[in-house]
């Protein structure tokens, strides 16, 4: 998996699969403090980045990313929203480019937005 104990080298390594999947429910508006950690042990300049004259470089490219993420209230994009941004921005300065949210966003005031994700999840399997 790319979230192994080797977060650098899962995310660099040609023989690992081909896509990133992240499962990131929404705690107290921001990411969980396991996804955070695999952040902070993932962001590697040099390996997983690289700085140039022009700001960060990405240097994983050609994997997509699907994330699922959930919330009891905080609906997904809005301004109570900090995981979304955290994550969509951190895996853009490690070069992915193709990601897919899944959103199953302030169940607790709308429960039907999880069947919604669940709809979305098996259509993109069936890609």
């Amino acid at each position: 998996s790319l979230l192994e104990s080797s977060p650098t080298a899962s995310l660099t390594n040609s023989k690992e699969p081909t896509l990133l999947e992240i499962g990131a429910p929404i705690y107290n508006l921001g990411v969980p403090s396991g996804i955070k950690v695999w952040i902070d042990l993932a962001a590697r300049a040099g390996r997983i980045f690289g700085y140039t004259e022009s700001g960060p470089q990405g240097l994983v490219t050609g994997k997509p990313v699907y994330i699922a993420s959930a919330s009891g209230g905080a609906p997904t994009g809005s301004a109570a929203d900090f995981a979304t941004p955290h994550l969509t921005q951190f895996l853009a300065l490690l070069g992915f480019t193709d990601i897919t949210m899944i959103h199953a966003a302030a169940l607790m005031l709308d429960p039907t937005k999880a069947e919604q994700a669940e709809t979305q999840t098996r259509q993109l399997a069936s890609v």
